[in-house]
């Protein structure tokens, strides 16, 4: 499974604040702006909030406190007082761009997406030069399935700013989760051309070949990356677990030796490795490995998993029970924690038990095949 960097998030809660509200607000003797900004720069939104709603009882005609409260009560995530927070300040001055453009953010993170799609094209046509609100637009109708709009959109962006490394990214991503795959290599080719440099536009591109399991395409894009930056997040993990993906283990090897020499304590290098040495039967190093992962993380199901698969190949019956049992009681679905306890039961002789871990994972896995098919069934609309 390859990794990604966090995803790219647009516009984040920031940029929601600072962009949306913060520009315009000048304000006079309602409240200590100096004082709300301190407690804005500090992290402390609680506190500013308290501030801005003296303000606005104090002087609620005004449409800047409302346009800065908006912003806040959008950090603080509560929709339903940002967006009544907005709606004021819309009465007030209702054909500001960057106010509708923070209605339209909140609306959609609302899930009420017809209403967020008229507040965002209403900024857009205010105004027309604002790429960021032209492609949360995009987003939007996407989400509501209005495809051939929103790509426009998404162009529109990206045309008006070719530099913007994240409109690449959080694009492709968006037809990746469709599994528009060929559309997605055609953003991130593209941004390539705009943006030589950028790693993490090539990173994308290697895990959206993998998606699709060109396997040699994705580890020549990894490969590029770790030459560009050896420290970019993910890279090495992502060659190594594309090279195991392949059954190329003897490659992988040293790919991950020199992770741990990078990163050093990196978890995702450390884990593969782990299950590269279970791979090759190389049981006691798996171990030291996987027990190390359990310092770094100590509750993550996968690494249990592996622990108890190894111990049970090696005969330490008891440990391996223990450590599955770990991975089921971590992640409930681990279909395959569940079918290695299954086999681990059957070697002893406990036949119940075994029938009943077998059961659940066939439950599991016929579980995820009927996921598979309504996915395989939703992308059918997604254009590329």
């Amino acid at each position: 499974m390859v990794e990604r960097p966090l995803p790219v998030s647009f516009p984040s809660l920031n940029v929601v604040i600072a962009t949306f509200v913060l520009s315009s607000v000048l304000w006079a003797q309602t409240v200590d702006f100096q004082h709300v900004q301190a407690l804005l720069n500090s992290g402390d939104l609680a506190g500013a909030r308290l501030l801005l709603n003296r303000a606005v009882q104090g002087n609620p005609q005004s449409p800047q406190p409302w346009a800065m409260l908006a912003g806040v009560c959008a950090g603080l995530e509560d929709w339903p007082a940002a967006r009544d927070a907005y709606e004021q300040a819309l009465r007030k001055t209702p054909d500001d761009p960057k106010l509708l453009a923070g209605l339209g953010f909140v609306l959609a993170r609302q899930g009420q997406l017809r209403e967020a799609i008229a507040a965002l094209r209403k900024s857009a046509s205010l105004d027309p030069d604002n790429a960021r609100v032209r492609f949360l637009l995009g987003r939007v109708q996407f989400e509501a399935q209005q495809f051939d709009a929103a790509v426009s959109n998404f162009e529109k962006a990206m045309l008006k700013e070719p530099e913007n490394e994240s409109f690449y990214l959080e694009y492709a991503q968006i037809l990746s989760r469709g599994q528009a795959y060929s559309g997605a290599e055609k953003i991130l080719n593209y941004g390539l051309r705009q943006l030589p440099r950028s790693a993490a536009i090539r990173f994308e591109l290697g895990v959206c070949y993998q998606m699709q399991l060109k396997s040699r395409q994705a580890q020549q894009e990894f490969r590029r990356v770790i030459r560009q930056d050896a420290e970019f997040p993910g890279a090495y993990a992502a060659l190594a677990g594309s090279l195991l993906e392949s059954g190329q283990l003897e490659e992988a090897e040293p790919v991950l030796r020199s992770a741990l020499r990078v990163k050093g304590g990196d978890f995702d290098s450390r884990y593969l490795y782990a299950v590269l040495l279970v791979r090759l039967g190389r049981k006691t190093e798996a171990v030291s490995q996987l027990r190390k992962c359990l310092e770094l993380r100590g509750d993550d199901a996968r690494v249990h998993y592996q622990l108890g698969k190894a111990m049970a190949e090696s005969g330490e019956i008891e440990a391996a029970e223990s450590a599955l049992d770990n991975a089921v009681r971590l992640e409930p679905e681990l279909k395959e924690a569940h079918l290695e306890l299954g086999r681990l039961y059957s070697r002893q002789g406990l036949t119940e038990k075994a029938k009943r871990s077998l059961k659940r994972f066939e439950e599991l896995r016929q579980k995820q095949e009927r996921e598979d098919r309504e996915r395989g069934d939703r992308v059918l609309v997604v254009a590329e």
